[in-house]
């Protein structure tokens, strides 16, 4: 762990008089995966500004003192920066985030996850062209589950639904284990086949889905759907109904199931 975070922890918990939990915690973020990482430090995010009553100019001023003190070489590697800008992509602060995912590239330019993370704050300012071309970059470096969906949720976005199903379905065989990558993978491949009017192989792709998730309303509702495009209106009656149980009546997807449910009913 670099200095940089270690000053981190110390204006953390110097700030809330526990000196005494700063060498465990410490100690846990070290041995920790990144993804832990990023969390234990969004959780500190909030910690400080709890600290501060809600004010978060006063927090972040605070935690910049600490994380942008170099160390006494002078010195800031390239994990450094790319943690310094998930910080503040935590912080909805995403062009600040930016800065320094491009610092920390300019030091290593074939880290992936800092061009996962670019591209994520990227797509964040609804940058999509060029979000998508720095998870082409990390693709090129690493192909994760994680790149492939999003790449294909961005062509999703941009219209470009048969790339889309081809870039889904390369991280579809690469999680095809993996359940919340699966899914998510399948749902954005369900969302392009629907979109080309493909409907039969995009209830495939929900079918494999609630074959997962049996009872989540949201993938209840889009097979639904999905039969009622294809006419099948008696098979689509159970999906909205089910869906329209579990759903919270203030979403505008419960809106929507109860449309359909009334269409199919109408239809039969």
């Amino acid at each position: 762990m670099g200095s940089v975070f270690r000053k981190l922890f110390d204006t953390l918990f110097n700030n809330q008089n526990k000196k005494e939990e700063h060498d465990t915690h410490l100690e846990n973020f070290h041995s920790s995966s990144r993804s832990e990482q990023s969390k234990i430090l969004e959780n500190m995010t909030d910690k400080l500004l709890e600290l501060h009553k809600g004010n978060e100019e006063n927090a972040l001023e605070l935690v910049k003192k600490g994380l942008l003190k170099m160390d006494e070489k002078g010195t800031t590697s390239a994990d450094e920066f790319h943690q310094i800008g998930v910080f503040f992509s935590f912080q909805g602060k995403h062009k600040k985030a930016i800065e320094f995912y491009d610092k920390a590239l300019a030091l290593d330019s074939q880290n992936n996850s800092v061009w996962h993370s670019k591209g994520s704050a990227l797509l964040k300012l609804v940058d999509k062209e060029n979000a998508l071309k720095c998870f082409d970059e990390a693709l090129k470096i690493a192909p994760t589950i994680e790149s492939y969906y999003m790449k294909g949720f961005i062509l999703n976005k941009l219209a470009k639904y048969d790339e889309a199903i081809d870039c889904l379905n390369v991280g579809i065989e690469l999680g095809i284990e993996i359940e919340p990558q699966i899914i998510q993978l399948l749902f954005q491949k369900a969302e392009a086949l629907n979109q080309l009017d493909r409907y039969e192989e995009a209830l495939k792709c929900l079918t494999r889905i609630l074959n997962i998730k049996k009872d989540d309303p949201d993938f209840l509702y889009s097979k639904g759907a999905v039969l009622y495009n294809l006419g099948k209106y008696k098979e689509a009656l159970p999906y909205f109904k089910k869906s329209l149980k579990l759903l919270d009546s203030q979403s505008p997807t419960y809106s929507q199931a109860k449309l359909f449910h009334r269409l199919c009913k109408e239809n039969l």
